[in-house]
């Protein structure tokens, strides 16, 4: 426990400054949040961009869950509340199904509840088994308390694992700035190499730390028609900031590139909204984040939607796919708003839509130093920083602003030389590649 406590805790301290890609802060303006109709599942994009530009409307997807989920008993939680859930997990067999009834459940400061994958865990409908947490979660001499995260399941067992129709919310609206510095309530931790997993039809709201963690290399599976709001944590003067949608670790390994492949966590048709970072990732991560909604607000939007960190003491984020999603900015400081922020990692960015008038559309800068102290250079590349990522076949929607210039690299100056257009930066399609099918394979499993 202590040394998992201490990698956990160096995972956060990677993640914990304040990184913007302007200037750190921003109003603390409430968001102006419009909830979903009762029992509905997220809004997905109806319509998306072609690399083209042409319209393409996606076809309703057939949902259900793997086969052996269907063909087990299913284990009925007496209620939502923490002791309950844990209880029905206990004493359900493999690939069987854990349902938990609709209502509206405090698990406060108890400790996180667990289980080796194997089943799929979902609530009642849509919007109706709501947990929440209203303690603090903090750490405790260097270490993580056991309530870190409301739920934590472990994939030693090579077992795949389904979540679906579940609200989450934490606890960030309920602290002032003092207690929020702290704070690192979480939803869902999925760790050792997790494949084939599905989270879906569900919401997530107002963590302080992440919604949504996946860490270890080989990890594989599909979180789809979600929704996040409201995940963030900063305080006036930024100090300690986090807040994420999904949190992509991997273990700092460094595979080779492989674009297309079902070797990634893939994000879809999801909405993001005033989070921090709607996705971000580390330590030789891989993810495909498509056809999702973000949203950026006034306190949010310094921090960049999408997010990959590069080298800081361990490996950087290794790949990213990121295409056909919709940026929308509804801040009320116009040209101050980040999309995408890469600071580290290979892939490729194309046919994403941005509705409205952004400071960037794409950034890309290295987490690494990029002269010595002696005021050498470093040699190119930097460790893990961006040397091979392709976009193309992006639209904005402001007619009266140029779509070229939102490509570039942020400062210090001195870093431009490690990142050249056609070396690096190529802006055109990247040949031979061809994303992964869509909908997501696991989706169409009967």
């Amino acid at each position: 426990m202590k040394k998992l406590s201490q990698l956990l805790l160096h995972r956060i301290a990677l993640f914990a400054a304040c990184i913007s890609l302007s200037a750190c802060g921003g109003n603390d303006q409430s968001t102006n949040e419009q909830g979903l109709r009762k029992n509905s599942a997220p809004p997905r994009i109806a319509v998306i961009a072609s690399t083209a530009g042409s319209k393409k409307t996606i076809p309703p997807l057939y949902e259900s869950p793997t086969a052996h989920f269907l063909a087990q008993p299913t284990i009925r939680a007496k209620t939502c509340g923490r002791d309950d859930v844990q209880e029905a997990l206990d004493r359900a067999p493999d690939h069987s199904i854990i349902d938990i009834p609709s209502g509206d459940c405090d698990w406060k400061d108890l400790p996180v509840v667990k289980r080796r994958a194997g089943f799929w865990i979902r609530g009642a409908t849509f919007g109706t088994t709501t947990i929440r947490r209203t303690s603090p979660v903090v750490m405790i001499k260097n270490e993580y308390a056991d309530n870190h995260f409301l739920f934590e399941f472990d994939c030693s067992n090579a077992q795949s694992l389904e979540i679906s129709n579940l609200t989450l919310i934490g606890n960030d609206k309920l602290q002032n700035e003092e207690q929020r510095f702290l704070d690192l309530d979480s939803g869902i931790n999925l760790k050792n190499h997790c494949k084939d997993f599905q989270i879906h039809d569900s919401r997530f709201n107002d963590f302080s730390h992440t919604a949504i963690a996946i860490s270890d290399l080989a990890t594989n599976g599909v979180i789809y028609n979600n929704e996040f709001k409201g995940n963030f944590k900063c305080q006036t003067i930024p100090a300690n900031c986090m807040g994420y949608g999904v949190m992509i670790l991997g273990d700092s390994t460094w595979p080779d590139l492989t674009l297309g492949e079902n070797n990634a966590v893939v994000v879809e048709d999801n909405l993001f909204s005033d989070n921090r970072h709607g996705v971000t990732s580390n330590e030789g991560s891989q993810y495909v984040v498509r056809r999702n909604t973000f949203e950026s607000f006034d306190r949010s939007r310094n921090f960049a939607m999408i997010d990959a960190h590069g080298r800081t003491q361990k490996r950087g984020s290794r790949s990213w796919e990121i295409y056909q999603n919709k940026f929308i900015d509804k801040t009320t400081r116009r040209y101050n708003t980040a999309s995408i922020g890469l600071r580290g990692g290979d892939g490729v960015i194309w046919g994403n839509i941005y509705e409205a008038s952004f400071h960037t559309a794409v950034n890309f800068w290295p987490e690494a130093s990029c002269k010595k102290r002696d005021g050498t250079f470093n040699t190119y590349p930097l460790s893990d920083q961006t040397t091979d990522a392709w976009v193309w076949g992006n639209i904005i929607q402001t007619p009266t602003l140029n779509f070229a210039n939102y490509f570039g690299v942020v400062a210090p100056s001195e870093c431009a030389k490690y990142f050249i257009t056609g070396r690096d930066l190529h802006l055109e399609p990247k040949p031979h590649y061809r994303p992964l099918a869509y909908p997501h394979p696991l989706r169409r499993k009967t």
